[in-house]
Formats: structure tokens, C-alpha cells, sequence
């Protein structure tokens, strides 16, 4: 329960509306057009997945490149890579004996902007939100 919100019973909760399920299949939310929305929602949930699309983000690498990042075993690394390129969100191609991953920053971004939208995020907020990442990303940076 969010008591934030002043919901203290299931009964105070807001009620979906009758036609939920034909709303949902609309929303523009499924209209995401790099990739399936529930499917990136899935990759990113997973902070071992957000890692590696961290480091994506400064370049391309191989597999043994990652493992070696992420001390994590090579299978591991392997089924995360797997995910994120079911989402979209890497892309993979061959190097001579190595495949070589890349981010797709395009499909991020479009995700990314249907949260806010689906969301309802005010442009003041973005830019609060986008201001203060940016300032933590230079002080831990």
C-alpha cells in the first residue's frame, strides 16, 4: 500500500475501468516500434542486464570482453547478452572468431520515452529528473 498517496484500504486503491484489457491493447505503449514493450521492460528489470547495457554504451565488445567486466561466468553473461538482444536493445555481429556486441541507443531512447509518456511525466519533471542524473553521473563519474 502507498501511503503516500493516502490509500490505506485495497478499497481506496483507484479501480481500473471496465474496458481495461481492450484499453491496454491500445495504449500507445504497444506501439512501440524498435521492439516488444514488455520485453524491454523484462531486460531492464534485471541490474546485471542494466550493467552490461552500461557498458555497451561506451563501445562495442565481445563476450570474453564483458565477462571479464562483470566477473561473472561466461553462460551467465550469455543468457543476459540473449535477453537484451530478444528486447532489442543489442546487437550482435560476427569479428572474424568473435561476435561483437552494440547497444541500440535508438530503442533505449524510444522505450525510455514511452515510460514517460505512459506515465504522464510533465516536461518540468523530465528536465528535473534528467538535470539531477546528469549532475550524480558527474559527481560519481
Amino acid at each position: 500500500m502507498n501511503m503516500s498517496m493516502g490509500i490505506t484500504t485495497l478499497t481506496d486503491a483507484p479501480q481500473l475501468p471496465e474496458n481495461w484489457r481492450a484499453l491496454k491493447e491500445e495504449s500507445p505503449m504497444n506501439r512501440v516500434t524498435c521492439c516488444d514493450f514488455d520485453d524491454f521492460v523484462k531486460a531492464m528489470a534485471d541490474g546485471t542486464r542494466q550493467c552490461i547495457l552500461s557498458l555497451l554504451q561506451g563501445g562495442a565488445m565481445n563476450e570474453s570482453e564483458i565477462v571479464a567486466r562483470m566477473d561473472l561466468t561466461q553462460p551467465t553473461i550469455s543468457h543476459h547478452l540473449a535477453v537484451l538482444q530478444h528486447a532489442n536493445l543489442v546487437s550482435a555481429r560476427r569479428d572474424g572468431k568473435h561476435v561483437v556486441y552494440h547497444s541500440s541507443p535508438a530503442c533505449i531512447a524510444e522505450c525510455c520515452s514511452e515510460i514517460l509518456n505512459r506515465f504522464k511525466i510533465s516536461p518540468e519533471t523530465k528536465r528535473e529528473a534528467f538535470g539531477h542524473a546528469s549532475a550524480m553521473a558527474k559527481r560519481h563519474g
